[in-house]
C-alpha cells in the first residue's frame, strides 16, 4: 500500500428492530462488504444520531448530518463511507500560493487562493475544446484527473455529453508533461437525492423481497450522496 495516501471504505446496514433482517442478506453483507449490521428503534430520535456519528467517524469528521430525520414509513438504511486523503507525488511549494482571479461558469471572476509548482509532472491530453490533466498522489496508485473546458460556459455541455468510453480514451492518450502548473486551492461539499436520476437510468426501486424475515412491500424512498473535497498544497 501507498504510505502517502489514506483510503478507507465502510459499510453498514440499519434496520428497524420491530422487523428480523434475512440472515442470508445480512450474512453477505458481513462476508462480502465487511459491513455491519444494526437492529435500531427507529421510533428513538437517537437512532438518526448514532448513524450519523457512524458516517462522521468513518470520514474523519467530514461528512456529518447525512440523515436528517427518518420517516415512520422507512424501515432500512445501507449506508457506505469513503475517506481519501493523499499527499502529492510532486509537491507544490506554499510559499508561491498567491491570490488569483478564478473565471466562474457565469464569466465573472472572483479571487482565489491559486498554488503553483514548476515540477508537476501529469498526463495530458487536448482535445478541440478540452483539456484533460491527470495528477499523480504518493506512489501513483491514485490521481486527480481534471477536464478544464476551454470556455467555462461549456461546462454543463461537457457533464451531459461525457461517458466512461470517452473518458477513459482520453486518459489512454494522455503524454506525460511537466510544466509550470497553476490550480486554485479549494473546499467544496455536495448533499443531493439522487433518487430520481437513477430511476431515470434504469434502477429498480421496488421490490426488494430477500431483505426481512416478514413479508414487507418494499421501495427504495431516496438516496442521498454527500461528499467534501478539499483540494489544497
Amino acid at each position: 500500500m501507498d504510505k502517502k495516501v489514506k483510503l478507507g471504505i465502510a459499510n453498514s446496514v440499519w434496520y428497524s428492530n420491530i422487523y428480523n433482517v434475512e440472515q442470508s442478506f445480512a450474512n453477505k453483507i458481513t462476508t462480502y462488504y465487511d459491513g455491519v449490521v444494526t437492529g435500531l428503534d427507529f421510533r428513538d430520535v437517537s437512532s438518526k444520531n448514532k448513524i450519523n456519528n457512524w458516517v462522521e467517524n468513518k470520514t474523519n469528521g467530514r461528512i456529518k448530518d447525512l440523515i436528517n430525520n427518518i420517516s415512520r414509513d422507512e424501515v432500512m438504511f445501507l449506508v457506505n463511507a469513503i475517506y481519501f486523503k493523499g499527499d502529492w507525488t510532486y509537491q507544490f511549494d506554499k510559499s508561491k500560493t498567491k491570490k488569483a482571479s478564478f473565471k466562474k461558469i457565469n464569466g465573472t471572476t472572483t479571487p482565489v487562493d491559486m498554488m503553483f509548482s514548476s515540477g508537476v509532472k501529469m498526463l495530458h491530453y487536448y482535445t478541440n475544446s478540452t483539456r484533460l490533466l491527470d495528477i499523480p498522489y504518493g506512489n501513483k496508485q491514485f490521481s486527480l484527473t481534471l477536464l478544464v473546458p476551454d470556455n467555462p460556459e461549456h461546462i454543463t455541455d461537457l457533464v451531459s455529453s461525457l461517458d466512461m468510453e470517452t473518458f477513459n480514451y482520453w486518459l489512454s492518450q494522455a503524454d506525460s508533461l511537466k510544466p509550470e502548473f497553476e490550480m486554485p486551492k479549494f473546499k467544496m461539499t455536495w448533499k443531493d437525492d439522487l433518487l430520481k436520476n437513477l430511476s431515470a437510468m434504469g434502477m429498480p426501486i421496488a421490490g426488494f423481497p430477500n431483505l426481512f424475515e416478514e413479508n414487507i412491500d418494499l421501495a427504495i424512498s431516496r438516496v442521498i450522496h454527500q461528499s467534501f473535497l478539499d483540494i489544497n498544497e
